[in-house]
């Protein structure tokens, strides 16, 4: 039986209305789903600090996962099985940009696979400007802080500030630092690291004036590390007399091809007194298809889902409306339908 012409973009329309609809419902749902918050950070603290013995303890620091699936479940559930670690600091870049949805899906993986108190900064891809960390604040507590556990002063530095207001952010972190149980006794952690280890013309790292800056504030009130993350994989070395380790293998793509550096994996630090060690806990990234992954992780706003589809149908019916004038294949259409006699 023959199908009329005007059947075919008829039921490209028609598909294209449905697909709006859904778009339309699903940006409804992101809208009004309530955001889940960590506990405020004064309980995190005191949390830790009635668990562990102040002489010795450990934790894992982790960054760069962007809502990944295939690595950070496999660290958040190592990390949860160590009965050693007692919290998670986590160096930024835990989503892929600062939207709820993303928001929704990283704390869906933390409530799955964390039950231990997390700690986080910032990273670019967490807050649209330094000016604006709404969800961000919303959801994990102020960008900078500081907490003290033991002999050891964590110093949480916002790098995102520290590059858009290096004042500010400096200035905060002095006042830190001058302060007596910091002497000496400090680990300070931030997202964007002081070089970029990589040389050659990579610049993933803060300026080369604020990097000295940064670098001659923390060598003179002796601070014992700096961790930092922002570029994926891992290195370690002493810049400007302070050792450094960068970790950024959480999960998001990786920057290095080289087996030494270029790896998912999490930190374990060990505190005994006031000396610290660190262990590199490698992890296998599981399998996730390209398509399905692209897919996941651009995971389109209802807005955007619309205007793709109408993009969509009207290439649709401009080839079948060329098909037709021209004689063209059908194979040549982005969605034919069988059964249409030409």
């Amino acid at each position: 039986m023959r199908r009329k012409p005007w059947e075919k973009p008829t039921k490209c329309i028609l598909s294209a209305i449905s697909v709006l609809i859904i778009g339309f419902f699903y940006e409804l749902w992101i809208y009004h789903a309530q955001l889940p918050k960590l506990p405020p950070l004064e309980k995190r603290i005191k949390t830790v600090k009635d668990q562990i013995d102040p002489q010795n303890f450990s934790f894992a620091i982790v960054a760069d996962n962007r809502n990944d699936k295939g690595a950070f479940p496999k660290i958040l559930k190592k990390i949860q099985k160590d009965p050693e670690i007692a919290f998670v600091i986590h160096l930024g870049d835990a989503v892929m940009t600062p939207r709820k949805v993303f928001y929704l899906d990283l704390l869906k993986t933390l409530k799955a696979h964390l039950q231990k108190p997390l700690f986080i900064i910032p990273g670019n891809h967490d807050v649209r400007a330094s000016t604006d960390c709404s969800l961000f604040e919303m959801v994990f507590g102020p960008r900078h802080y500081r907490f003290k556990l033991g002999k050891i002063l964590m110093v949480m530095v916002d790098s995102n500030g520290l590059r858009s207001k290096p004042e500010d952010e400096i200035g905060w972190l002095k006042n830190v630092l001058v302060r007596k149980e910091a002497r000496g006794k400090a680990l300070v952690f931030m997202h964007v690291p002081s070089l970029d280890p990589r040389g050659g013309k990579a610049h993933h790292c803060l300026s080369r004036r604020l990097a000295e800056n940064v670098a001659s504030l923390l060598k003179k009130d002796g601070v014992m590390h700096i961790y930092s993350s922002h570029i994926h994989g891992y290195w370690s070395g002493v810049f400007k007399g302070i050792p450094y380790t960068i970790t950024g293998g959480g999960g998001a793509w990786l920057y290095s091809r080289n087996p030494a550096h270029g790896f998912y994996h999490f930190l374990k630090i060990k505190v005994c007194g006031n000396k610290i060690s660190q262990q590199v806990v490698r992890v296998k990234k599981a399998f996730f298809p390209g398509l399905l992954s692209y897919l996941y992780y651009s995971k389109l706003t209802g807005v955007e889902l619309m205007f793709l589809t109408l993009f969509i149908t009207c290439l649709q019916v401009c080839l079948y409306k060329a098909q037709r004038n021209v004689n063209m294949p059908s194979k040549l259409i982005l969605f034919p339908y069988r059964g249409i006699a030409r």
